[in-house]
């Protein structure tokens, strides 16, 4: 309006008032904009394989895993846990979908960890049931010893008796998931950003090897890039042949935090018959990764 002129008082009200407006829809943004805090654990590897019951069943006899889960039908699905409780595989047939070759796969470029008490009475026991020798035990700069074998199906795994244990258990137990990828800090650190993991160890390069673990460090995951051997390229890999898996508490809202942060949705949430809710995506290095909600946790 024309004519009418603002007292220097009524000017200052007014400009404050502007301002405290204009701070509080700053801050509102600010909230919105804010990550999702989401929380897993790591629950399992899923394995394509052509005798999935014989795997856990050797499992089972020479590994001290425990089968927690078995469907008959039509794939034979088992998932067997290891005895602390940290970690499951799930076994299964899927006879129009790719089969996992993990003999074909170099042991440096994936292996599962096992951690030990001991390492040679595993070594001789696992050799007199049928597994072979991929890298003979060896003394690590800080003190571990590791060997890695694979299973009578091609599957590496390492068992290691730390100088230091990095997790809490005893006897043998599951210990780390070990992948080579083109970016390990990269990768660790949107596990952490975006799934509530803790770093445990990050290295220098040139591998830059992280451990990676859930909050309550029930088992880790080892990244690291190693030039000399292959990265498998898992944008080409069928989630069907293998994949990993993490139990959340909230799907949807896991679901949404990692399409935000660059995943893609391969199979969209499902309920299966049991009750659980599952979710299959790709992370940002086109890794499958499985999210799930139980209606009855198969870990402690």
């Amino acid at each position: 309006m024309t004519g009418i002129r603002l007292t220097p008082l009524l000017t200052f009200v007014m400009a404050a008032f502007t301002l405290a407006s204009a701070q509080d829809t700053s801050h509102v943004r600010q909230e919105k904009a804010m990550p999702v805090h989401i929380t897993a654990r790591f629950e399992h590897i899923a394995v394509n394989i052509a005798d999935p019951k014989s795997m856990a069943e050797w499992y089972e006899a020479h590994l001290g895993f425990r089968i927690v889960r078995v469907s008959t039908t039509p794939s034979y699905a088992a998932f067997i846990a290891d005895s602390a409780g940290h970690m499951m595989f799930e076994l299964y047939h899927k006879a129009d979908q790719p089969l996992l070759d993990a003999g074909t796969i170099n042991h440096m470029s994936m292996h599962f960890a096992f951690a030990v008490d001991s390492l040679r009475p595993v070594k001789d026991r696992l050799l007199k049931a049928g597994a072979s020798v991929a890298e003979e035990i060896k003394t690590t700069a800080s003190g571990d010893e590791v060997c890695t074998l694979r299973d009578p199906w091609g599957f590496s795994i390492q068992f290691v008796r730390r100088a230091t244990p990095m997790l809490a258990g005893k006897g043998l137990y599951a210990e780390h998931y070990a992948l080579n990828v083109a970016d390990s800090r990269a990768k660790a650190h949107w596990l952490v950003e975006n799934l509530g993991m803790v770093v445990m160890t990050e290295g220098k390069a040139p591998s830059y090897g992280m451990f990676v673990a859930d909050a309550e460090k029930h088992m880790m995951l080892e990244l690291y890039h190693n030039d000399k051997v292959p990265v498998i390229a898992f944008a080409t890999v069928s989630h069907n042949a293998t994949h990993l898996a993490y139990s959340v508490g909230d799907i949807t809202a896991a679901k949404a935090q990692l399409v935000g942060a660059g995943a893609t949705v391969v199979e969209d949430i499902l309920k299966t018959p049991g009750g659980d809710f599952v979710l299959m995506l790709r992370d940002p290095w086109g890794e499958p990764l499985q999210l799930v909600t139980r209606a009855v946790p198969m870990l402690k």
